[in-house]
């Protein structure tokens, strides 16, 4: 059973969007829902995993904001999910700047006392266009492995799990839609594993994820 849930920790550790790119304004507060996961051919048809979380996050100061987000998936299989972030300004421009998102996923199997802990960055690169709030960014993620062994007892060989996103934010006063396509685990192989991953090659995977917020 521990070697199941740290796999199945590792499967939903990709469930979600980015959820803060832009730093909120001090005392701004979202809720978020997210829909999507990586991508699979499934009887000869591309689909995207529906995984699913919802969350909040505040603007600290108009620097910083936090976020905490549970996986309702995991819920379903029994495993409780808890992703945590602080999202930081680290350049503004004109219509453009760079962040930092600096957080953590944490699992507690609900079955047994199991629990698996894997912190990750985000580095952001976010442009205003047509001098309306809607954004496209780039981001690149590194998550990091801190067990020893993988799933059915395989020996760790890479400790960071890299993953590239394209996404792109359509803001409205109240409310925000985001669309992303996501480059997972580009560095593992995906070859002879139960699931046919959708990717260029044998590495990783594609993402595909859909994201509401509204703001209060």
């Amino acid at each position: 059973m521990h070697r199941y849930f740290i796999f199945l920790s590792l499967f939903l550790a990709s469930c979600a969007s980015i959820k803060t790119v832009e730093p909120l304004k001090k005392g701004e507060v979202k809720a978020t829902a997210d829909l999507g996961g990586p991508m699979i051919n499934f009887n000869g048809i591309p689909l995207f995993m529906p995984l699913t979380s919802i969350g909040s996050a505040m603007g600290i100061s108009d620097n910083v904001s936090v976020f905490a987000s549970i996986h309702t998936t995991s819920l379903m299989y029994k495993t409780f999910q808890l992703e945590t972030s602080a999202n930081t300004s680290l350049f503004r421009f004109d219509k453009s700047g760079f962040s930092a998102n600096w957080g953590a996923y944490t699992f507690c199997g609900l079955r047994e006392s199991k629990w698996a802990f894997y912190p990750y960055a985000d580095i952001n690169y976010y442009l205003h266009y047509n001098n309306k709030a809607h954004f496209a960014y780039f981001s690149f993620t590194s998550m990091m492995e801190l067990h020893r062994k993988k799933a059915f007892d395989e020996p760790v060989t890479k400790r960071i799990i890299p993953h590239l996103t394209l996404g792109h934010r359509w803001v409205k006063d109240n409310s925000e839609w985001g669309l992303e396509l996501k480059y997972l685990s580009f560095n593992k192989d995906n070859r002879n594993i139960v699931v046919d991953y959708i990717a260029p090659g044998n590495k990783g995977s594609f993402g595909f994820y859909l994201s509401y917020a509204k703001k209060f």
